[in-house]
């Protein structure tokens, strides 16, 4: 796909592409590919590849998304492709409160709708409280909390990072207000600590 305007090929989870046109084409000289992986295996796999990586997160806690991340280096490295090539991203679910333990448990009614599937039946409120505590994985809070958590991405070697906010049905005033804070408040900070 990188070299040629059209492709003959043939896998095993697809239809056969037969002289597919490759449409429309990449403005970089490569087409930038990166690798949704969230398992050991497939971190260290895009890595020995060196492909980018792009990790979701959805439970557990930072600090055991950085043993993905320290993993995703590790091999990296010992794969002789150069540091200054490593990409890493993280896509998480994002809401920015005003702070206030009422904002979060609002959301945690919107969260645990969203999530219903899941869990088979409402989020337990435990649960939600370990996911937003300053090592839990949802990046939610008030701006400070919101912050803390980017930079600690950051410090695992995170380069890119993706936040959904549209989560659970919330009102679109709710959104736009998450929206403007995250903008406002959140996104001048973390840019000071940004090369």
């Amino acid at each position: 796909m990188n070299s040629n305007e059209r492709v003959t090929w043939k896998g095993k989870f697809r239809a056969e592409l037969i002289n597919a046109e490759i449409a429309p084409r990449p403005v970089q000289k490569k087409l930038p590919v990166w690798i949704g992986a969230g398992s050991p295996n497939s971190i260290a796999r895009a890595a020995t590849m060196g492909y980018p990586v792009a990790i979701p997160v959805l439970g557990g806690t930072l600090p055991g998304y950085a043993q993905l991340a320290n993993l995703y280096m590790q091999v990296w490295v010992q794969s002789g492709h150069s540091t200054s090539d490593f990409r890493l991203a993280v896509f998480s679910h994002l809401q920015v409160t005003d702070g206030s333990k009422a904002a979060l448990d609002e959301f945690y009614h919107y969260y645990s709708a969203y999530l219903k599937p899941l869990f088979k039946g409402p989020m337990p409120k435990e649960q939600f409280q370990q996911w937003v505590s300053p090592t839990g994985s949802l990046i939610a809070g008030g701006t400070q909390e919101v912050i803390d958590k980017i930079l600690f991405l950051k410090e695992m070697g995170v380069s890119r990072y993706a936040g959904q906010i549209d989560i659970g049905g919330q009102p679109w005033s709710k959104v736009v207000k998450s929206i403007e804070w995250f903008a406002s408040k959140v996104a001048p900070e973390l840019r000071k600590h940004m090369n």
